[in-house]
């Protein structure tokens, strides 16, 4: 009898807007696994506390997807409700923090209420620290950083009473404010053959790039698929050694962890006649496609713009490609407000994968110069399009971009600001650069990754 494998597809079934990170990933790996495997892959997602399976062409029609102006009208007509539910948040906020300083003794009212809301971090914040407070209150108490424990919840006999001993279940999405890893231990115990992934240990190596407790959190979710995990794919070298480091500082038995190669979706054949944006592709500009938060390290390149501007260095426009994250405002409102900045720097946060392909095709280099990464897939997807990117050297990005790319301090403006006048003035040497990328960088596919994940389950 072959082996019967189901994939959690919750995160890429309930997303909404376009495809990007981790929910691409998903949808991907989802599409090549079903080549490689057909009938014996089983989609599965998480509904009112209970795993629930469909099948494959339910999981590809029944999805709702908005484009970023469809994704906009649905959110003004619910515009009322969010300012409701803003003003009913705010509110229980200062309630909580106000009430949580007399009761700070408590560790797990102190964790739970006092810290989430003794700082006035916004609305956004307040409102997942109690989204992790509805959905997972339980894991709370234990913190296992602090006290080892491990929060398990049986709730094996309803969640996963269609999974039998010999299956594989596979979980890669965005699981960590869910009830459910609890659970894979037992999971395991039963004879499944639980798979998980892990992308990076951001929350843990830089908790201040996170939103509010979400430290104990990922912690806490972590020691959970440790546990409970057969087999943990790392998508870099990086990820796997930090997440090494993480289980010998915690105290935890280590279950196999490989390391798997992310596939760069096939998205360079797509046409898109619209005019739309055509004045920018049009002119001279580098490229970064990132989401826009402090551990992408915006600012070095704004940094590395004024002070061209101070030297009198004509600079090529720059184009940034991402959703606006958390505690940007002051760098979005700089550029803006900027004369020059706002005449050089464009913010499009609301891009078509179509469109996408243009601004690589046509842009003359790439950059990336973020802090910390997993992996660093535009690196990978600039590659395809036989563009050059200017990185940062930290360990992952050197793994994604190979001997192909450069890499510049992510603190240093001046080094940035040489770099990108360096190859945009030298087109000899530019083309140099794109010819050995096109010859030899490695772009993997999303087949080649299923193909890999499979080898790897033994």
């Amino acid at each position: 009898m072959s082996r019967k494998y189901y994939i959690n597809a919750t995160s890429s079934y309930n997303w909404l807007g376009p495809s990007v990170g981790i929910i691409r990933s998903e949808e991907e790996l989802i599409k090549s696994l079903h080549k490689d495997i057909g009938t014996n892959l089983n989609i599965c997602i998480w509904q009112r506390e209970k795993f629930i399976l469909l099948t494959y062409s339910d999981y590809l029609t029944k999805r709702k997807r908005y484009t970023y102006s469809a994704l906009k009208e649905v959110v003004a007509k619910s515009k009322y409700r969010v300012i409701v539910k803003s003003i009913c948040f705010k509110l229980i906020g200062k309630i909580l923090r106000f009430s949580g300083k007399f009761l700070t003794k408590n560790s797990f009212i102190k964790v739970t209420f006092y810290y989430p809301f003794k700082n006035n971090t916004g609305f956004y914040n307040r409102l997942f620290s109690l989204f992790l407070l509805t959905t997972n209150y339980k894991a709370l108490p234990s913190l296992s950083l602090f006290n080892r424990n491990i929060n398990i919840i049986d709730t094996t006999n309803k969640t996963f009473d269609f999974l039998s001993k010999d299956d594989i279940f596979i979980s890669i999405g965005l699981e960590w404010a869910e009830r459910y890893p609890s659970s894979f231990y037992f999971l395991k115990k039963k004879g499944v053959n639980v798979v998980t992934f892990v992308y990076d240990l951001i929350p843990i190596k830089f908790p201040s790039y996170c939103f509010t407790n979400f430290y104990n959190e990922f912690s806490s979710y972590l020691i959970n698929i440790v546990y409970g995990s057969n087999y943990i794919f790392c998508i870099s070298n990086n990820t796997k050694n930090d997440l090494k480091n993480f289980i010998t500082e915690a105290g935890l038995p280590s279950p196999e962890i490989k390391v798997i190669t992310l596939g760069v979706s096939d998205f360079k054949q797509v046409i898109n006649n619209d005019v739309k944006y055509n004045q920018l592709l049009e002119s001279k500009f580098i490229l970064y496609v990132s989401t826009i938060e402090t551990r992408k390290n915006h600012k070095v390149l704004i940094d590395a713009y004024l002070l061209g501007l101070k030297r009198k260095i004509e600079l090529p426009n720059l184009v940034l490609i991402g959703m606006q994250g958390w505690g940007t405002d002051p760098l979005i409102k700089k550029i803006n407000s900027d004369p020059y900045l706002s005449n050089k720097i464009f913010i499009l946060n609301s891009v078509e994968d179509t469109f996408l392909v243009k601004f690589y095709k046509s842009s003359l280099f790439c950059v990336y110069p973020s802090f910390y990464e997993g992996w660093g897939l535009p690196v990978v997807e600039a590659a395809s399009f036989g563009k050059l990117t200017l990185c940062s050297n930290t360990p992952s990005l050197k793994e994604a971009g190979g001997v192909y790319m450069k890499y510049i301090n992510p603190s240093k403006p001046d080094q940035w600001l040489q770099s990108i006048d360096l190859y945009s003035r030298n087109p000899t040497l530019l083309s140099s650069c794109e010819v050995l990328i096109v010859n030899n960088a490695s772009t993997p596919s999303w087949q080649e990754t299923s193909n890999q994940l499979l080898r790897g389950i033994v």
